[in-house]
């Protein structure tokens, strides 16, 4: 394990209990993306050998409803298994279904039907090219969403963010591997061995998977029966949701036109690799499709690592948006002027490669101002189902488009049609980008966002700016919130040390907490500041300047305690007594209860504030050895001083009766009585 983590060190963040699991997620994604990717190209060209690439938007249609009615039938069989056996039962399933089309395609005369049954072959060729096409989707679907589902259930939302980079790249490196099997050996192996190829990877893909369940035991694998379908809400209350909000129509419309955008391309790509690689030449045209995919993998994994991240930050969620829909019209109009088969081969990668990348996480965005009771249910919704629609309208589009009864356009000439979607495109990125920005500040008001639940790492320049913003509101309350998404969102470096003077102690007391955990060369430049803090009038702030600077320092905090015992201003010695009280070392408690006691014992008028701040501090003292030093400041001669020792009780909780009797007797205290009552009840 040790080895293992050394070699992961350079490239994530992992920590030791998670290292092995980390690396075979990893390699779960990798091995399913493979073997997703080496059939993919396989189902289009066997389907445009049997069929043509003209009659592929019919396939589509169907698709759409045969899948939607499969993966209700699959949530009810995976309710009737436990939630371990799900994934593993059906790449089972999977893989026999490869080993079946394989036997299949071993032989033409296999495929005839038996005597006097009135089939030619080609017929049945032509069903098991259909059925291979719509595997090929059910396949793309279960084994993605399944992993997705896994992965979170697995890792919650902060190690999320630590470890799904890695892990996705598994997928990225396993789209490469898979899309160049049958770019370079379709001619030597032929498609149909490929198809047994992708069937072995998947069994060992399933045996990752079952060693992946069998580590996890104690973890609630329920869900992962409902991985392939749309949850949260059912049709009529989404519709609802998308009624009462303009911004989840907008995203709806923007998702929409980017999946009809996605159908156009490939339909050009596959009547293209038709006429040039030749309808009768499976393995040629897999070939071609596979190369699409190692490149659509390459250059996506190098825009993922190194131009995402940047793009969104730098220049923004509109930008990020916009950058999918113009590269779509360039595209067009380089197809439009060039009838070669490269044009639309590079239309097929820009699209990919943009779509999964920056456009997708662009995408996710959007999502971030809706309330959670909105997002939780209808997310899934708007993007299973506005997908499917805008698929099936596509394939409507592309109906009319090229077929003998409608446009009977060419592969060329479906780029007017593109030109025309750009344009609506660009226009809805536009209001999308403006509906954007107001709701999230909106949300910063309503404070809808959950920041535990927040599993984004990357947001763009507005967002940045606009939480920066709002840590200078004058609402402590709005204050805080920025913080706490800052810090979800992996930018508690922004945070500025400025809030260290903010007058709301809750405020100053979060700012110290964010100073502590950003990078040591930032934060020491603020140690002075902090040390000043520890004189702060109210004892959490004071505690939480020394819990901060013993973090910039890398030292404990009792040691940061130590040397001021001896202070001379009294709420510093409070406050260092408060924290060596929880030190391991005998010396550090007796050193804190001395320090307190002589405060506790000073009964001269001028050291009746630092009896206060002594009450006070107790209630950071989780020690019950200090809880004498309560009682006898519960009789304290100033009022204030007791009342702020009755409070300390109060917040000590209801298990500890050492202060019944002290409580009892300060019934007889005309003053006290009420707040002592309040306690013992």
């Amino acid at each position: 394990m040790a080895l293992l983590k050394r070699v992961l060190a350079p490239v994530v963040d992992v920590r030791d209990e998670e290292t092995v699991l980390t690396a075979m997620m990893f390699g779960y994604s990798f091995l399913a993306m493979t073997a997703y990717n080496m059939v993919q190209p396989i189902t289009r060209s066997k389907f445009i050998t049997a069929h043509g690439a003209e009659n592929l938007p019919y396939v589509v249609l169907a698709s759409i409803v045969l899948i939607a009615l499969l993966m209700q039938g699959y949530s009810r069989l995976g309710r009737l298994m436990p939630g371990r056996w799900i994934i593993p039962v059906t790449q089972s399933i999977m893989v026999g279904l490869l080993v079946l089309f394989w036997i299949l395609y071993a032989d033409p005369a296999a495929m005839q039907a038996p005597s006097g049954g009135g089939i030619e072959t080609s017929a049945v060729q032509g069903w098991v090219a259909t059925a291979l096409y719509w595997f090929g989707q059910i396949y793309a679907i279960l084994l993605i969403s399944q992993f997705w589902t896994l992965a979170n259930l697995i890792f919650d939302p902060r190690q999320a963010k630590r470890l799904f980079g890695f892990i996705g790249a598994g997928a990225s490196l396993g789209g490469f591997v898979g899309g160049s099997l049958p770019a370079f050996f379709a001619h030597a192996l032929g498609s149909r061995q490929l198809l047994l190829v992708s069937a072995i990877v998947l069994a060992l893909c399933t045996l990752v998977v079952v060693a992946i369940v069998s580590r996890v035991r104690g973890v609630d694998l329920r869900g992962l029966e409902t991985a392939a379908e749309e949850r949260g809400v059912g049709g009529h209350e989404a519709l609802r949701m998308l009624r009462g909000s303009k911004h989840l129509q907008i995203i709806a419309i923007v998702i929409g036109l980017t999946s009809i955008g996605a159908g156009l391309v490939d339909q050009q790509l596959n009547m293209a690799t038709e006429v040039f690689a030749g309808r009768d030449r499976t393995d040629a045209m897999t070939a071609v499709l596979g190369q699409v995919q190692v490149y659509v993998s390459a250059i996506g994994f190098v825009i993922q690592i190194f131009l995402t991240t940047r793009i969104q930050r730098l220049l923004g969620v509109g930008f990020a948006l916009m950058l999918l829909p113009i590269g779509f019209g360039v595209m067009a109009m380089i197809i439009l002027l060039n009838a070669a088969l490269w044009a639309p081969m590079l239309a097929r990668v820009m699209d990919k490669s943009l779509r999964y990348t920056v456009d997708k996480t662009s995408r996710e965005i959007l999502f971030l101002p809706l309330p959670d009771t909105i997002k939780n249910k209808a997310k899934p919704f708007v993007d299973v189902t506005a997908d499917r629609f805008a698929r099936a309208l596509q394939g409507f589009v592309v109906l009319i488009l090229i077929a003998p009864w409608g446009l009977e356009l060419s592969w060329q000439q479906i780029s007017y049609a593109s030109l025309i979607v750009m344009a609506i495109w660009i226009g809805m990125v536009i209001v999308a980008k403006r509906a954007y920005t107001r709701a999230f500040r909106s949300s910063l008001a309503q404070r809808v966002v959950h920041t535990a639940d927040l599993r984004l790492t990357v947001v763009d320049l507005t967002t940045i700016e606009t939480l920066v913003e709002e840590l200078a509101h004058p609402d402590p309350a709005r204050v805080l919130y920025a913080i706490d998404l800052l810090e979800s969102l992996e930018k508690r470096n922004l945070v500025t040390p400025l809030l260290l003077s903010h007058e709301a102690p809750a405020v100053r007391v979060r700012a110290l907490r964010a100073l502590a955990s950003v990078r040591s060369d930032i934060a020491v430049r603020w140690v002075p500041r902090i040390r000043r803090l520890l004189g702060d009038p109210d004892p959490t702030v004071r505690a939480a300047a020394i819990g901060a600077l013993a973090a910039i320092s890398k030292e404990g905090a009792a040691t940061i305690a130590r040397p001021l015992l001896s202070d001379p201003d009294p709420r510093i010695r409070v406050t260092a007594a408060a924290a060596l009280a929880s030190s391991d070392r005998a010396q550090d408690v007796d050193a804190a209860e001395e320090a307190l006691a002589a405060l506790v014992f000073d009964a001269a008028d001028s050291a009746r504030e630092a009896r206060r701040e002594v009450a006070a501090a107790i209630r950071q003292i989780a020690n019950p050895r200090f809880h004498g030093l309560v009682i006898h400041l519960m009789h304290d001669l100033d009022q204030e001083v007791a009342e702020e020792a009755i409070e300390s009780v109060r917040a000590t909780g209801a298990g500890d009766f050492t202060f019944v009797p002290a409580l009892v007797a300060l019934l007889r205290n005309r003053k006290l009585k009420g707040r002592a009552r309040s306690v013992l009840a």
